[in-house]
């Protein structure tokens, strides 16, 4: 009922107005953009609990598709789907990335995409950098469009976090015990969201080895990318502001008014230094790493999890959400602070502005 209503809503809009592109009459609705979404989960990632729609983004994929449409008087109604790709909870950033561009060249086949706009989160970011770069060099190499319509990266460690150099410092013993509980807490929801392919395949010490300076420098010189910023030191601080804008995605930059463009977003939770403030179960775990960073020295703003300046990648739309690292995704069950912006209406207002660039 809810759609006929809108059908009909549109179709009185368009005979008001006279809205026409090429002699053709058309409405979309402010989350429907030119190629289809892409949500990458991060660390500790799940699907749907128990069939409970508890998702990894929490109401997020359902608020983008409910005003997702495209209504036109001779080409009909059309429905945009927002799609999750389902990763490991806990795994190296190349293997994680493999599996990612593998979900997303099956997923284009399927719907004949030509194009999609990847939106990921924490360590969903450098995974999807690395799938990025080797979809483009196979578009590259076959004379084809890059797949890639844009990237934007929500709290990714471009360059790393404190937490992962703390665990580097842990004792043998230390190390082992809580890599232990963290892969079991990888099977655990693994199992409880019915992935059950990446039960026992979890590598938590993996995650940190990648997230360490020695290696995501490494790393950022083996896979350079166009959305970083530029002369940045350790943890991303220091250096230009922002990166390119646009890029093609294998390291060099391109004009963001190029439909052959990746174009490049980020944005960021702030807490500061301190802890998450509004209290959910989930808080134990940003005082727990946010306990990390500050034990290792680490003193500057991030997220609880993933300082500010790491996650700064192409252009930033903010740096200042009053979010935790799991509030970015709307985790637990929608509560954040009174304070703090709605998640939701951020992935909206972004969906509106790809719209807006034409991707």
């Amino acid at each position: 009922m809810k759609r006929y209503t809108v059908f009909f809503a549109a179709l009185v809009f368009l005979a008001v107005s006279g809205q026409a592109s090429a002699g053709i009459l058309t409405v979309r609705g402010q989350t429907y953009t030119q190629y289809p979404i892409v949500l990458v989960p991060g660390v500790f990632s799940w699907d749907n609990i128990l069939g409970m729609d508890i998702n990894y983004f929490y109401k997020i994929e359902e608020a983008l598709e409910e005003s997702a449409y495209s209504i036109g008087l001779t080409s009909g109604i059309t429905y945009q789907k927002t799609h999750f790709i389902p990763l490991n909870p806990w795994q190296s950033t190349e293997e994680r990335a493999a599996d990612l561009k593998n979900q997303l060249d099956t997923l284009m086949a399927k719907y004949n995409y030509k194009k999609v706009n990847i939106i990921a989160h924490s360590h969903g970011a450098t995974t999807s950098r690395l799938a990025i770069r080797w979809m483009a060099q196979a578009a590259k190499a076959a004379r084809k469009t890059n797949p890639v319509a844009s990237f934007t990266s929500i709290a990714g460690p471009h360059f790393g976090t404190p937490v992962a150099d703390y665990y580097m410092v842990l004792n043998d013993t230390n190390q082992a015990v809580l890599s232990t509980l963290l892969d079991l807490s990888g099977d655990f929801i693994s199992i409880v969201s019915g992935l059950f392919g990446f039960v026992g395949d979890s590598d938590s010490d993996a995650v940190f080895y990648d997230f360490s300076q020695p290696v995501i420098t490494k790393f950022n010189a083996d896979y350079p990318s166009e959305g970083l910023p530029k002369g940045a030191g350790v943890y991303g601080e220091g250096g230009a502001a922002e990166g390119a804008y646009a890029g093609d995605g294998l390291g060099n930059v391109m004009s963001t008014s190029s439909s052959e463009a990746i174009l490049y977003y980020s944005w960021t939770g702030n807490i500061g230094n301190g802890w998450a403030t509004a209290f959910d179960p989930t808080d134990i775990i940003m005082y727990t790493t946010n306990y990390m960073n500050l034990s290792y020295g680490y003193e500057g703003d991030a997220d609880g999890f993933i300082p500010v300046s790491s996650a700064r990648f192409g252009k930033v739309i903010s740096t200042s959400y009053y979010w935790s690292h799991v509030d970015e995704i709307n985790q637990f069950m929608g509560i954040v602070s009174a304070s703090a912006a709605d998640p939701v209406s951020v992935f909206r207002a972004h969906a509106n502005r790809l719209q807006k660039a034409g991707r």
